[in-house]
């Protein structure tokens, strides 16, 4: 039991650090004014479409390991949504944008099924299941996972409601 806690304690306490060595560094360097939600938006694409048509990343883990002067191209940190949320928007962005988060939460609650017959019907599950995956990334590992898992979930609904073809009869 107790190398389970220590094992959740360290899952919690790598953002909270993070955000804390924010809280140190933004007030000198300036916050990033959703620069790094923007650089979500273009780097939504597979990975090496994205960097062909975009070059290199500038999402909140890199925006971080810049401001840290950390270059290790085979580590990485565990950001976050309380972390990026500060990176960009400072103290008003602890609520903001996990308030956003909460509404979106709401929106899908209220259109998911106990019969789902379209994609949207299980976007609530699908976002609770992701919850412990986002709460340790930054917001373009938190949008292509949900993202792609409803494209997917689109396209099986999609494919598995087509009108088949009658077949002709061969008598």
């Amino acid at each position: 039991a107790q190398e389970v806690f220590e094992g959740a304690l360290v899952h919690i306490s790598t953002p909270v650090t993070i955000t804390a060595n924010l809280m140190e560094i933004l007030p000198s360097e300036g916050f990033r004014n959703g620069a790094t939600y923007w650089a979500t938006v273009k780097y939504l694409p597979p990975g090496p479409i994205a960097r062909s048509l975009f070059g290199e990343p500038d999402t909140a883990s890199f925006v971080y390991r810049d401001l840290i002067g950390f270059t290790n191209p085979n580590q990485g940190f565990a950001f976050s949504m309380i972390s990026e949320a500060y990176l960009n928007f400072g103290w008003v962005g602890l609520f903001a944008i996990p308030g956003a988060f909460g509404l979106i939460l709401g929106y899908t609650y209220r259109r998911s099924s106990a019969e789902p017959t379209r994609a949207i019907h299980l976007a609530y599950p699908v976002l609770i299941a992701l919850l412990p995956y986002l709460y340790r990334s930054d917001s373009l590992v938190q949008a292509k996972l949900f993202g792609y898992s409803m494209i997917v979930i689109h396209l099986v609904y999609r494919t598995s409601t087509l009108k088949r073809r009658p077949s002709a009869n061969r008598d």
